[in-house]
């Protein structure tokens, strides 16, 4: 066996948490032995990582189970790579519980990797989160939508922001103070730096800038290899390939001139504030004048649920390939996937745009037909929707997300839930239920 990967879609209802491991062994042993047949010992080397960790509402009562049981089956192992798809509370407000927990048991988490948003993205995110959709934000959530650096940085050895089309906006920059005006190195030369430090490979990467434990990316690969194996065989890579969304928030002027006159009517005025969104200014926009940017946005946007940047992500084979096999737990049934390993993940991912949808199969095209199991974007809303999403991967794909909301939010959509069955494919909703909980399992048998 030359790997073994598990991975976990939790049961906590209307939000998310994914949580991941893959294990490289000798091709003689199965996980999780570690001896041969001639009893000898052999390196392991596995890499853990999560995909978002949240649940609508202040109670969290089914995402913080999940994130004890979790914790307590790491036994002090570090967490390799925590991924936020984007700054929704429903997604990030179990964030802090997760890494203080990961401290607690001795681990750390080795590298936080999430998108880069704008500071007026990020109030748009505040108000879809403070709406009774997305439940309360707080704590770590409100922090990371406030300055992400300075927030996230201290609970983990790295931080990667991914940026897609473009470079990074004018507006992000990182505290001078981390700067080491001593260090010649060049980019090139801070991102080798950080790849040696990281326990895995990066690929199809460019440094942007570069600031104490702060990266900026574009789109990269995250390819992890086998250190067991004497021969070079690309079909053994282990993949974890991340997209963001092109940004199609077009309302930003309406939005802009809305704020500014409600804050322009206060005493004293605080149109200023939205001039130059600094650290300052967000902090104040977003406790003081919380409820006038809820009301601009309300005035100003169409239609409410506009979605900001998110990020995806695949994890499966490198290359398609026929080796081995996947299996799909659900509750006490067991479904198998044939060949097909992947799982793509979406986050709210804004599939029901055309420019979006076209950029986001473009990007995974090469490895569509190793996906077997692909999660709808925005709990199976259908405006996040393509119809365009069907029919693309594998023959075996089973189509997911992970809702538990009240009935009139629609998540997942009757329309989308009759799509994926006009085609023929299987649906399945995580809720809080435990038995919705899917386990998905593969391996690379010789």
């Amino acid at each position: 066996m030359s790997y073994w990967v598990t991975r976990t879609q939790q049961a906590v209802g209307q939000g998310g948490f994914h949580t991941a491991s893959i294990d490289f062994c000798p091709n003689w042993c199965d996980p999780p032995f570690s001896w041969d047949g001639l009893g000898c010992l052999h390196e392991h080397s596995t890499t853990r990582y999560v995909y978002d960790c949240g649940e609508y509402g202040r109670s969290r009562s089914n995402v913080l189970p999940a994130v004890a049981a979790y914790v307590q089956a790491l036994n002090g192992a570090d967490l390799d790579v925590l991924f936020i798809s984007h700054a929704h509370a429903d997604h990030t407000n179990a964030i802090n519980d997760l890494i203080l927990a990961i401290q607690k048991s001795e681990g750390r988490v080795k590298t936080i990797v999430l998108p880069l948003l704008n500071p007026l993205e990020r109030l748009v995110a505040y108000v879809q989160s403070a709406e009774p959709e997305d439940g309360t934000i707080e704590g770590l959530a409100l922090d990371i939508l406030i300055d992400p650096v300075t927030a996230l940085s201290p609970l983990a050895a790295d931080l990667v922001f991914i940026v897609g089309d473009g470079d990074a906006p004018d507006d992000f920059d990182v505290d001078p103070d981390d700067q080491n005006d001593n260090d010649p190195s060049d980019g090139d030369n801070d991102l080798r730096a950080l790849v040696e430090r990281l326990p895995f490979k990066l690929e199809g990467g460019s440094l942007v800038r570069q600031g104490g434990v702060v990266t900026l990316s574009h789109t990269v690969n995250i390819v992890l290899t086998n250190p067991n194996r004497s021969w070079s065989n690309s079909e053994d890579d282990w993949c974890l390939r991340t997209f963001i969304d092109p940004n199609v928030f077009d309302q930003k002027t309406a939005f802009v001139t809305e704020l500014k006159r409600r804050l322009q009517s206060k005493t004293p005025p605080a149109d200023h504030l939205v001039d130059k969104l600094t650290v300052s200014a967000m902090r104040e926009l977003l406790t003081t004048y919380a409820d006038d940017l809820t009301k601009a946005y309300e005035a100003a946007i169409t239609p409410k649920d506009v979605n900001v940047t998110s990020m995806s992500l695949y994890s499966g084979p490198r290359y398609p390939s026929r080796r081995g096999k996947g299996r799909l737990r659900i509750g006490g049934g067991i479904i198998p996937a044939g060949s097909a390993k992947g799982w793509l993940l979406t986050g709210d991912a804004c599939l029901g745009v055309r420019n979006r949808l076209d950029k986001f199969l473009q990007h995974f095209d090469e490895i569509r037909r190793t996906v077997a199991v692909l999660t709808l974007p925005h709990h199976g809303s259908v405006h996040n929707f393509g119809i365009d999403l069907l029919g693309r991967w594998s023959a075996r794909a089973l189509y997911t997300t992970n809702a538990n909301p009240p009935a009139n939010w629609r998540h997942p959509d009757s329309l989308v839930v009759n799509a994926v069955s006009s085609i023929g494919a299987r649906m399945h909703t995580v809720t809080d239920a435990e038995l919705s909980t899917i386990e998905f399992t593969a391996g690379n048998a010789i």
